[in-house]
């Protein structure tokens, strides 16, 4: 695809899209605040590259500033990969990323299923791990995305398991053998 042609878009986070039917493919700019960008790319570029892979969406922070404080942030891939990448970058943008929710995006075969297990709350730390690297991983592993609740002020502790059933299937299975080992 040649240029973009104008910045698009408005204010806020939302954006432009332009589309390419040769390739079904699009492109869409979203303005982010640029004191944001780093929480995208993350440290080395780790966490671009899982949005990427996550969202089946490609995602470039340009560098130049757009003068009012703002980054443009280009998203290009089929319209269902942008509106799962826009989603995940907002979410982040507005507080929810994998640090604070413990969350990841939408796992291997992108379907949603949707399920919810309750472990004892006494496990949440070891499912979760330190700073949310053992839902990572587990996410990683499975295929399946894994939301574990903040609320869990009882004896258990809502899990939720989004994607295929064979993912959410291993993810259970996962789950149930870190809480069911003995310290």
């Amino acid at each position: 695809m040649s240029g973009f042609g104008g910045r698009g878009g408005g204010g806020g986070f939302g954006g432009q899209q332009r589309r390419n039917d040769d390739y079904d493919e699009g492109s869409e700019d979203m303005f982010v605040p640029a004191d944001d960008c780093g929480r995208i790319i993350g440290r080395g570029g780790n966490k671009i590259r899982d949005l990427q892979d996550q969202s089946g969406c490609r995602i470039k922070v340009l560098r130049d500033d757009e003068g009012n404080g703002t980054r443009r942030v280009e998203l290009r891939g089929s319209a269902d990969a942008m509106a799962e990448a826009r989603g995940m970058i907002n979410q982040i943008l507005e507080g929810g990323d994998d640090r604070d929710n413990f969350s990841g995006g939408r796992g291997g075969g992108g379907e949603g299923a949707k399920e919810v297990m309750q472990i004892d709350s006494s496990f949440v730390g070891r499912v979760i791990g330190k700073g949310g690297s053992r839902v990572r991983e587990l996410q990683d592993e499975t295929g399946c995305r894994i939301n574990v609740s903040r609320d869990g002020h009882g004896a258990y502790t809502d899990v939720e398991l989004i994607g295929s059933g064979s993912a959410i299937a291993k993810a259970r299975q996962a789950i149930d053998d870190i809480t069911s080992q003995v310290y």
